[in-house]
């Protein structure tokens, strides 16, 4: 099945689609209405990854785990399945905006508690998905919802990893994520685990404070090559008024080596907190 047109409403499945939302590597974001009339989110697979067979049995695996995530920082996934040979996600549907438009919205990032507020919120989140078993792979500001109270919430779990030990449905150097908040574990193709994403938890923050990513400047491969080598620039040298302490918090996050960093979202984001506890 191709992607849904433009002419809005129509159905998929029992779906009555409203608008789209967006788009992101894996997939379309639409609003939507089920059958009982409930607002949405429907997420609709590309091509590339309907055609796999592996991430068939991958999607299907992961997603029923990410159903079982009860947390109120994590969207809820309702519902999943296929029609007509699209796989489709469906979530809640937040009402609001996504972190990177309240970013691009501001001139030099975010203030910083309110940066504070919002990774104290993911690493919660990403916390409850770690202890089930799931490593998310693409923490990104995309993919974090601001509701009205402007409190966030992780949404997209289209790549996200099982880190139970089971076998494997992941081709070895299958490279999936976005390269601007990529561990360098994740480039290599090794083995992740949770500490993957904090590293991009870290790169998130550092988006949120500086209004950029930490290798902005860099294009295609450079940016790989700055995850894997090299030391971003300090935030407080993009924006002056940061302490020093905030460049030793997220460089803390932005270890090469997984064992360097906090061991856990919320560790990370407690750091942060503290580096950043005079600022306004």
């Amino acid at each position: 099945m191709s992607v849904v047109s433009p002419t809005f409403p129509r159905k998929f499945g029992s779906y009555e689609i409203v608008a789209p939302l967006g788009e992101g590597g894996s997939g379309h974001v639409y609003r939507a209405r089920d059958a009982e009339g409930q607002v949405v989110a429907l997420k609709l697979l590309k091509d590339d990854f309907n055609g796999s067979e592996r991430f068939r049995k991958r999607f299907a695996r992961e997603v029923e785990a990410a159903m079982k995530v009860d947390h109120e920082r994590v969207v809820r996934t309702l519902d999943y399945g296929e029609v007509d040979g699209s796989l489709y996600l469906v979530q809640d549907f937040i009402d609001g905006d996504s972190l990177i438009a309240a970013i691009r919205a501001e001139e030099q990032g975010l203030a910083p508690r309110r940066a504070v507020r919002h990774a104290i919120q993911v690493a919660a989140g990403l916390d409850a998905v770690h202890d089930a078993g799931l490593i998310h792979r693409d923490v990104k500001p995309h993919n974090i919802l601001l509701d009205r109270d402007d409190s966030a919430h992780i949404a997209d779990f289209g790549i996200a990893k099982d880190s139970t030990p089971r076998t494997a449905l992941t081709s070895k150097g299958e490279l999936l994520g976005s390269v601007h908040y990529m561990a360098p574990e994740q480039i290599r193709g090794d083995d992740l685990d949770r500490r993957a994403d904090v590293y991009a938890l870290g790169c998130m923050t550092y988006e949120s404070l500086c209004g950029q990513a930490p290798f902005a400047d860099r294009r295609g491969i450079q940016i790989l090559w700055g995850h894997l080598r090299e030391t971003p620039p300090d935030p407080a040298s993009i924006r002056p008024d940061l302490p020093a302490e905030a460049g030793w918090a997220i460089g803390k996050a932005l270890e090469k080596e997984p064992s360097a960093r906090p061991p856990t979202a919320t560790a990370f984001a407690r750091m942060l907190q503290v580096a950043l506890g005079k600022t306004s």
